[in-house]
This record gives C-alpha cells, structure tokens and sequence, in this order.
C-alpha cells in the first residue's frame, strides 16, 4: 500500500510540474488565431493597392510595404521588439528574387518570424519612406489606432539589428507595424 501510495504522489507530482511549465511556456504568444501572417507585404503600382502576401513581385515606381505583425495571445506582451532585413537604398536587379525576414520577440513571449518572397522586374533601388504603427483590440473588434512609435523612435529603426521597441501590447491587441519603400532607379 506504500508503494502504490508513493507511485500515485509521483504521478501527482509529474502531471501537476507538466501543468505549470506547460501553461508558463505557453501562457503568453506573438501569434495570432486570425491567421494574419508576421510579415506580409502589399505592392501599389500603377496608382493602385493589391492584396497583402507572402509572395510580390515589384516594378519601378511601385509603392513596397511590409506589415509586421504581433498579437498578444495570453497576456499582456511586454517590452515588445520588432524587426525586418534592412533593405533601405539596397540595388536590386531585374529577375531577382530575395526572401526578407521578419522577428518580433518580446520578455515574455516566444519570438515569431516570418518572410516574405520578392521578385524585381526592373532594376531598381529600394529607398526607405516611412512608417506607419497601428494597435487594435481584437476582444471586442475595436477600431485600429494609430500611434507614434514610442521613445521618439521611427520606423527606420525596424531596419537595425535591434529592432524598434514598440513597448507592451495588452491582452488580446494585435500591432501592425507598416514598413514603408519606393522602388526608385538605381
């Protein structure tokens, strides 16, 4: 009787440890349940807007506009960082084809990434134009509120190695974070 006692304490003790790393581990996400990507770009060429991808070939002219997404699944996010490949007055040359990448990460979430492939149709120089940050709670289906970037920081700061901090997202808020280029000639 003794034995079998301590076997089911064990047991307890396993299941009980499972439970706990289980739900701290996955207690706070950057995904989201809309299935929105965390990169995904949109192309405007010819004065007009497609539909956001995973896949976009560029023109010069063209407008080129990556969305880096975050969503806070679980808890509030805090100290939230994102990031994406420095294209900014990079040469491209026509035919070519390049995948940028994403990450966002933050103290209390497992880091998300994402990539995008894009093809260029013309030579062309990619040139950093803005950007634009907007938060919108998904609970109950709020309007999306634009901001500044905190800490008087911009957009262009996306393009470093560090990333832009953009601060703590609340429980079920997603963050968009638009990068804005011109496809100029080179």
């Amino acid at each position: 009787m003794n034995n079998a006692l301590k076997n089911i304490l064990k047991v307890i003790t396993v299941m009980s440890a499972f439970v706990f790393i289980t739900s701290f581990a996955y207690a706070t996400s950057l995904n989201t349940p809309t299935n929105i990507p965390e990169l995904q770009a949109i192309v405007k060429h010819n004065g007009s807007w497609g539909s956001y991808g995973l896949s976009k070939s560029v023109n010069l002219g063209d407008e080129l506009v990556f969305q880096i997404h975050a969503y806070a699944n679980g808890e509030d996010v805090i100290d939230l960082k994102a990031r994406m490949d420095n294209l900014n007055q990079a040469d491209f040359h026509e035919g070519q084809e390049i995948i940028v990448h994403s990450q966002v990460k933050a103290n209390n979430a497992t880091p998300e990434s994402g990539c995008v492939h894009i093809k260029f149709n013309d030579n062309i120089k990619l040139v950093y134009v803005g950007y634009k940050w907007g938060v919108k709670n998904e609970i109950d289906s709020g309007k999306e509120q634009f901001k500044n970037i905190p800490n008087d920081q911009n957009g262009a700061k996306t393009l470093t190695p560090y990333g832009v901090d953009l601060g703590t997202l609340n429980q079920g808020y997603r963050s968009n974070l638009l990068i804005r280029f011109s496809a100029e000639r080179k």
